[in-house]
């Protein structure tokens, strides 16, 4: 209590004293001080403290009579204790110390302590009932004393010095009312520690001392709880049943009660509505039905009754507490379930209106936002999910709420607030590890869907390596491999279809696998592999039932496809013979066995094949291409008298087309094979004339000037391709043109000219499309004439000023490339760390390349980083096993650098494999074993003789280690050897510097 307020207290009983009268005096009246007193009594029963204490006061101030001074300061501090109830406990100490023992004592440290019980201050409630139980007062009152010592003990759940108070009672005092209500709470209290034995024991005591006492007709209801809460429901009900005649009231209804619930839970439905009928009947209001009605609502659900189920679920969601709002949400889980999802709606709104913050709250919403989801209420569920979210609680379920947040937005067609909702789901640390896998999981399902086939695959590939045999693993490995697929890496796609077939060769896609798998090897053009896969699908799988395209068809072409790239002509015919009447598929067929025909010197068969097509199939858009191969085949036999009339037939029959345009420039070949070289310039001007589009004109160009320099004429090609140009500015064509001639350039090695003519694309070209392939091959030829410093400027260009062109990532690896090889590190890491950050497709050459760069720098464990980043993606990349095998090697780790090497020289007979050979060498000479390291660099020259770099290089290590071995013969010899065969390089200028 403040001061200020202590203070108006006082002035309040000080103007008691002066306004209120004093009563009147008489001779026979009682003296003033007795009545104050009775008048301060008086007040103090009316609840008027202040005036009270005013009277209280006053008796003890006028001292005539001390037999009631104990009384008047017993009643002066109660009224001063309720007036200051903060400060109450200073009003009532103060009394004890005058009258420590005295008739009130008992009593006052009764009211405090029952004053810190209701505060739940348990240890001061039990300091104060001791402190009364240690005064001299009646046995009932110090049997009181000791069970409320035992009550505040078993609330402070010091249930063991409880069960003591209890016994200590029931033995002290037997004779009072209070012994076998201490047995009955020690029994309960047994109960409650679930000690099943004791508990009984204590009410068999309580039954044989106490047999008529009221309280111990309340053990069948206590054993029945008992029984109860250790779903005995048999036992409960025995139990409660057998005591019903003597139970009333509260008693009885909370027997009732238990009885239902029993029923409920032993699945007795019509038992437990009869019990849960009788608990309403015996209710005085709807407020004391409610958990009859909640229970009957589970009866009903139970029965898969779900209207009625609702409607007992709503009749017990009156009110604010657990039990309503319990209630309120299975009321609309039930209208749910009985397809009234318009009622679930209204009655979670309900619940939602009523409830932002507390118990079941994010339960409910939850299942608010999830109904409105299954009725397409995207916007309603997505609204429900971040009330929820924002919501002062924090979430028990994060990562299931944000993982339902992610798929409403991806079904609301918001992709980017998806995905980020499922990576929020994934990485909440509440969440357990299914319900964050399974939030990855449906992250990448929707990186997948919208075709961010990078992103998914690697959020996939979490999924199954954090629990390969999870029940989300299979899926997860799959659709990895399909996102591969479908961003063109064959490799890792086939990879994880292998993986996927050989641990779940049951699973309902293992079809799909198959044929992904067929189609992959395809791609990588393992065609062994993809006959055996689509073989395996066409053998073990059936279509799918919807299939949008006939899988049978194509399985057997891309069979017929793989024998045809193997060369194994007569196979592929067999499998495209199969579909070649189909209506779908089957002009492709004919089509490619016009091919194999052709390919299998079968020139007459393939004619007839051909021209079979554009009957059969005389809408395909393969009928023009058949008919140029016709014309074709004779050509290619020398028969161009005839290929020059198959090349009109198909010109007249489809003029305007890109074939006509192609048979048109196939006849100035035709012409120009046959010595007719006036004739073939007419054809290759007609290209030019009559097909200005096409992208023949440079070749129909370059034909003109060779068939005028072999006819011995004045060669005017350029001269035409300009005036071409000069007609036909707007063309199409126009920038293709300017761009192919200075391709032709750079392919023919005039590397000058070819920057030039580039340059000059960039200069008039209208569309900056290609310009930074233009810039790429300027870049290319810089380097072919080993200007490495226009280079780089050229590939930075591209860098610098088209940072979206697909050209960047190509581009910066070339600068580090060439930064490396000029011995410029920094430059190289710089440009190579910029590529690995854009996680293009270039990643592992990257990486790989960095990896060489850091090395060269010194800084070997950031080389090491980078190659096992590269060997992560593709662990058979073979620059990056190098890289780490140089990085053991430098590290003396001998073992490990000779096993990366030798793996490389055993899967590559190209330059990396002579680099493996080379350094095979290196690591025996580390060791000193140098017999070994000169068989292994001879095996340089013998194998990889071909690689100049690596055979010199491991001739000039031969002779190191001749030196160690004291042979200085040889090692001059070996020496003189290099200078011999590699004149004129700077491995002759070594082997000179060392002789």
């Amino acid at each position: 209590m403040t001061g200020l307020f202590r203070l108006c207290i006082i002035l309040l009983v000080l103007a008691g004293w002066v306004f209120i009268p004093p009563p009147a005096h008489g001779q026979s009246s009682p003296s003033p001080a007795h009545d104050h007193f009775e008048t301060g009594k008086r007040l103090y029963e009316e609840g008027l403290f202040l005036q009270a204490a005013n009277y209280f006061n006053k008796a003890l101030q006028s001292g005539q009579e001390r037999h009631f001074t104990e009384d008047a300061r017993f009643y002066l501090a109660k009224s001063q204790a309720a007036l200051d109830t903060l400060n109450h406990r200073v009003y009532t100490e103060q009394f004890l110390q005058d009258y420590p023992a005295g008739r009130y004592a008992a009593r006052v440290l009764e009211d405090m302590g029952s004053r810190s019980f209701q505060m739940q201050d348990f240890e001061e409630a039990l300091s104060d009932y001791s402190r009364a139980y240690k005064i001299e007062t009646e046995k009932d009152e110090r049997a009181r004393f000791l069970f409320l010592m035992a009550e505040s003990t078993r609330e402070m759940a010091a249930t063991d010095s409880a069960s003591v108070l209890y016994d200590t009672l029931a033995h002290m005092y037997p004779e009072t009312e209070w012994a076998p209500k201490a047995l009955y709470s020690r029994g309960r209290l047994y109960l409650e520690k679930e000690d099943f034995d004791q508990s009984s024991a204590v009410f068999e005591s309580l039954r044989e001392r106490y047999p008529n006492h009221t309280v111990t007709r309340q053990i069948g209801t206590a054993l029945g709880e008992m029984y109860y809460r250790q779903e005995r429901y048999e036992e409960a009900i025995e139990a409660l049943r057998s005591e019903m005649s003597y139970l009333e009231g509260e008693a009885q209804m909370k027997a009732v009660l238990l009885i239902a619930e029993s029923h409920n839970y032993l699945e007795n439905f019509d038992r437990a509505a009869t019990f849960y009928r009788r608990y309403i009947n015996l209710a005085d209001d709807e407020m004391e039905e409610r958990p009859a009605h909640y229970g009957l609502g589970w009866v009903y659900h139970k029965q898969q009754v779900y209207h009625w189920a609702a409607e007992s679920f709503g009749k017990a969601a009156k009110g604010d507490d657990e039990l309503a709002r319990k209630a309120r949400y299975y009321q609309a889980v039930n209208y749910k379930l009985s397809g009234r999802y318009d009622r679930a709606l209204e009655v979670f709104e309900t619940f939602g209106d009523r409830y932002t913050d507390g118990f079941w709250v994010e339960y409910a919403y939850y299942e608010w936002a999830l109904t409105a989801f299954e009725l397409g209420r995207y916007d309603l569920a997505i609204d429900v999910l971040q009330r929820l979210i924002r919501g002062d609680d924090d979430l028990e379920d994060p990562g299931k709420v944000y993982s339902l947040l992610g798929e409403a937005y991806f079904a609301n067609n918001e992709f980017t607030r998806a995905v980020r909702a499922f990576e929020i789901a994934e990485q909440t640390d509440e969440v357990d590890a299914d319900m964050k896998r399974q939030a990855r999981f449906q992250r990448a399902w929707v990186l997948y869907e919208n075709h961010a086939f990078r992103e998914a695959a690697r959020a996939f590939e979490e999924v199954y390596r954090d629990q390969p045999s999870g029940e989300l693993a299979a899926e997860a490995l799959f659709w990895s491999a399909d996102s591969y697929y479908n961003l063109s890496q064959w490799e890792q796609a086939a990879r994880h279809f292998e993986r996927f077939l050989e641990g779940y060769p049951d699973h309902r896609f293992a079809g799909a696998a198959s044929y992904s798998l067929g189609w992959a090897n395809f791609h990588m053009r393992n065609f062994l592999q993809a006959v055996r896969y689509f073989e395996a699908f066409k053998r073990d799988h059936e279509p799918p039932p919807m299939a949008l395209f006939p899988y049978e068809i194509d399985t057997r072409l891309r069979i017929g496809d793989s024998y045809y790239a193997l060369g194994r002509y007569d196979d592929a015919i067999a499998n495209y013979d199969q579909v070649a009447g189909s209506e779908e598929g089957g002009d492709y067929a004919l089509f490619q066995m016009g091919n194999s025909y052709f390919r299998n010197d079968q020139s007459f068969e393939a004619v007839r094949t051909f021209r079979r097509l554009p009957r059969v199939f005389p809408e395909s858009n393969l009928r023009e291409q058949a008919r140029y191969n016709i014309g074709y085949i004779f050509f290619l036999n020398g028969n161009y008298d005839q290929a020059i009339e198959e090349f009109h037939e198909l010109i007249n029959r489809y003029p305007g087309t890109e074939w006509a345009a192609r048979a048109q420039y196939q006849i100035g070949d035709a012409f120009y094979n046959a010595g007719q070289f006036e004739e073939a310039v007419e054809a290759y001007r007609t290209v030019l004339d009559e097909y200005p589009g096409s992208r023949l004109v440079v070749d129909a160009v370059n034909g003109i000037q060779f068939a005028q320099l072999a006819g011995g004429k004045e060669d005017t090609s350029l001269d035409i391709l300009e005036d071409f140009l000069n007609q036909h500015p707007q063309t199409g064509t126009a920038d293709q043109l300017r761009f192919r001639q200075a391709e032709n350039l750079l392919q023919a090695g005039d590397y000058e000219q070819a920057v030039s003519s580039f340059r000059h694309y960039i200069r008039v070209t209208t569309s900056e499309s290609m310009i930074p392939e233009a810039w790429y091959n300027i870049g290319d030829a810089y380097e072919q004439l080993r200007e490495y410093s226009e280079a780089v400027a050229a590939y930075r260009t591209i860098v610098d000023e088209y940072p979206e062109s697909d050209r960047v990532d190509p581009s910066l690896l070339n600068i580090g490339r060439i930064e490396y090889e000029q011995e410029r590190y920094s430059d190289a890491i710089s440009a190579l760390e910029k590529l690995v950050e854009s996680e293009g497709r270039l990643q592992v050459e990257a990486l790989a390349t960095l990896g060489d760069a850091y090395f060269a720098d010194g800084r070997t464990g950031r080389a090491e980083s980078a190659y096992r980043r590269a060997t992560d993606i593709r662990d058979d990349h073979q620059q990056s096993l190098i890289g780490k095998g140089r990085v053991a090697l430098e590290r003396g780790q001998y073992m490990d650098a000779s096993q990366l090497f030798s793996r490389v020289a055993e899967m590559s007979t190209a330059n990396r494999g002579a680099e493996a050979q080379y350094y095979l060498g290196k690591v025996e000479q580390a060791r000193n074993n140098h017999e070994e390291a000169i068989d292994e660099f001879a095996r340089v020259s013998a194998l990889y003789e071909a690689y100049d770099e690596w055979v010199a290089r491991a001739m000039l290590a031969t002779a190191d280690s001749y030196r160690e071995m004291g042979r200085t013969g040889r090692a001059s010899q070996t020496l003189q050897d290099v200078i011999e065969r590699f004149p004129d390089t700077k491995y002759a200028r070594q082997a000179s510097e060392q002789l």
